[in-house]
């Protein structure tokens, strides 16, 4: 029942809660994927002892909380509790009750949540990209992570959370792998792949500033062929020079000959071998 409380945000609160009959219901309570909440509950208490309510999360079983005296029925106080297991998203119900007749909850002004999550150790780029569902993020091991670059609405692959793998990395699938992509936390023997501009690991590199060039396919360089030491060329010389001296003897000539000599000598100086 709605009634007027001075001091209340928005001049009214909610009464006649409990006696096994009255309920109060908040709807469309948003968790992250921690799924946990840090709920802090305004009331008023108008009597002297303290009055109990039950809050019972997505039709769950209740849990008993206390509600001290405030003085009177238009004064607000508060207490606050923390609530585990809610769904990741906005699909969360909070009910307060009690079930005993004669019993009264106190008065509800409002309530205030706060989304509670660990923060990593050391946060980095492709952080920004890892979710849990559509809109909510998931940093932590529980539960399921994937990579989105579009707020969770596309799952591209999923994160490891199994360790000893690294939870930076894929999700694995059992070997032989559908997917055998090169950031796999866990690799299978004979199964590869590569990167490229459609992979999930060429998107996170993008995403995260990396820009991907096409550079040109390095053209290997020969290896020479090792050189003729002074001492093989002097020989080769020696050789070629003892056969000019017996074509002169008998008064003939070889040009081609003459010519492979003039190279040998030009190779013993350019070596400094001469």
């Amino acid at each position: 029942m709605i009634q007027t409380c001075l001091n209340c945000s928005g001049g009214f609160d909610v009464g006649f809660v409990g006696n096994n009959s009255g309920t109060l219901q908040f709807n469309q309570v948003f968790a992250n994927a921690s799924r946990r909440l840090d709920v802090r509950i305004w009331y008023a208490n108008g009597d002297a002892a303290v009055r109990y309510a039950f809050l019972s999360v997505n039709a769950g079983p209740g849990t008993s909380l206390t509600f001290p005296s405030t003085g009177s029925f238009q004064t607000v106080g508060s207490i606050q509790t923390t609530l585990n297991f809610l769904n990741p998203g906005s699909n969360n119900t909070l009910e307060f009750s009690n079930p005993i007749v004669g019993n009264w909850a106190p008065d509800f002004d409002r309530i205030e949540v706060t989304c509670t999550i660990p923060p990593p150790a050391t946060l980095r780029p492709q952080d920004l990209f890892s979710w849990s569902s559509p809109g909510v993020r998931n940093l932590t091991l529980d539960g399921s992570r994937y990579f989105s670059i579009d707020s969770g609405s596309t799952d591209i692959v999923g994160f490891n959370q199994t360790p000893p793998g690294d939870f930076g990395d894929w999700l694995s699938e059992a070997c032989p792998q559908r997917h055998p992509f090169v950031q796999n936390a866990f690799v299978c023997r004979d199964q590869f792949s590569d990167i490229s501009a459609t992979s999930p690991e060429g998107i996170n590199l993008d995403v995260i500033g990396y820009d991907l060039v096409n550079a040109p396919t390095p053209t290997p360089t020969p290896t020479p062929a090792p050189s003729a030491t002074c001492s093989q060329l002097q020989q080769r010389l020696n050789r070629l020079q003892g056969r000019q001296r017996r074509l002169q003897r008998h008064h003939r000539q070889n040009p081609r000959l003459n010519r492979r000599i003039r190279r040998l000598q030009d190779q013993l100086q350019v070596q400094h071998c001469v």
